[in-house]
């Protein structure tokens, strides 16, 4: 048994803290126009039947992490092969949170400021929470939810309230037919955040009433989309469905417009929202990085690859493109194409499928 446990509502706070992080810098459908706030709901569909394999998976070895039974469904050399792939799909995950949050603060805030300071304050913020351990993240990540839903609270009061929500320009919503909206669903709008859940593969074990398990993480996901759903709708209905496609951060420019009284730049709200969620998306990656490589070598304390693996995701998020715009197109047209539709779909489902037989034989 894991010395370390997660309790149901930290759980809850982890997973919608995570669904939520880079979703809301660079937001989702956006190809689907008006329609984007649909697409986000039919993806969370998706991402909820993604989540039932995740946990058939979890639910036939409950106390070992991914990692950890990959070579008891594979064998131990294939099994310890993949493991080795699923520790470096986290890290360039990891890399590209930070580097999603990097280029927002030195875009829009600190334009003087070089990325790589960002980044090395921002991932070594994280590496201090993890070398407390899980259970620390947990506990800090349920305060930090609470947080996070009071800003989302109030910077929706604030739109309606100053007027610049105009529902009109959701309509048409179906402009161009059915086919954009199909085609930001998959693989990208599932994938991109709801299969990242695969992640959650690492921390499960250590949750601590394991027949909820499923009831958890599909409530969870069912919040997240209908929060991110509702946010991309609204930001669409400030700025409108071009605005949203040409803009290199949308939400951000739809709460700039907010103006009531003296009440303005309030962006402010926006930037620690960002903060706190991006903060534990990177920070779940990050763990399932460190945590998968120690069980691959076998090494007793998972915390003495937190500075290496740490120094290895902030020089990756400078190298793995050349500026943001390049970043967001190699993840809209190459990532989920590529790397997640095998990693999220078909290998877990040719786990289950792999566990389902030898089950049904013996």
């Amino acid at each position: 048994m894991r010395k370390e446990k997660v309790d149901t509502f930290q759980l809850l706070a982890l997973i919608i803290l995570f669904e939520l992080g880079t979703a809301m810098i660079v937001g989702v459908g956006l190809q689907a126009r008006q329609a984007a706030w649909l697409t986000v709901i039919i993806s969370m569909v998706g991402g909820a039947l993604l989540y039932l394999l995740y946990h058939y998976l979890y639910n036939q070895f409950p106390t070992l992490s991914f990692i950890e039974y990959l070579p008891e469904i594979l064998g131990k050399y294939m099994g310890w092969t993949l493991g080795l792939v699923y520790v470096i799909y986290f890290i360039y995950l990891s890399a590209r949170v930070l580097r999603d949050f990097g280029d927002l603060l030195t875009n829009a805030y600190y334009n003087y400021t070089p990325v790589f300071v960002v980044n090395c304050i921002f991932i070594f913020t994280v590496f201090y929470l993890l070398s407390k351990g899980i259970e620390v993240l947990a506990r800090v990540g349920e305060i930090m939810f609470g947080i996070y839903m009071l800003l989302f609270l109030i910077v929706k009061i604030l739109m309606f309230s100053s007027g610049i929500v105009k529902f009109d320009l959701l309509f048409p919503i179906l402009p161009n037919g059915w086919t954009p909206v199909l085609k930001s669903v998959f693989p990208s709008g599932v994938t991109f955040p709801f299969g990242e859940l695969i992640a959650f593969l690492m921390i499960l074990p250590f949750y601590n009433q394991q027949k909820k398990a499923k009831k958890i993480g599909l409530l969870a996901i069912l919040i997240s989309g209908i929060l991110l759903s509702f946010s991309i709708g609204l930001d669409t209905a400030v700025i409108g469905p071009d605005s949203m496609q040409r803009s290199t951060f949308p939400t951000l420019e739809a709460i700039s417009k907010i103006q009531i009284g003296f009440l303005q730049h309030l962006d402010v709200f926006f930037l620690f929202k960002l903060i706190i969620a991006n903060f534990f998306k990177l920070a779940i990656f990050y763990y399932a990085a460190t945590f998968g490589a120690a069980k691959l070598y076998k090494l007793p304390n998972d915390k003495s690859l937190l500075f290496p693996i740490g120094i290895i995701i902030l020089f990756s998020s400078l190298i793995i493109a050349g500026n943001f715009a390049e970043h967001i197109k190699i993840g809209l047209d190459f990532v989920p194409l590529y790397i997640h539709l095998p990693i999220q779909i078909g290998i877990p489902f040719l786990l289950a499928t792999i566990v389902f037989i030898r089950k049904k034989i013996n």
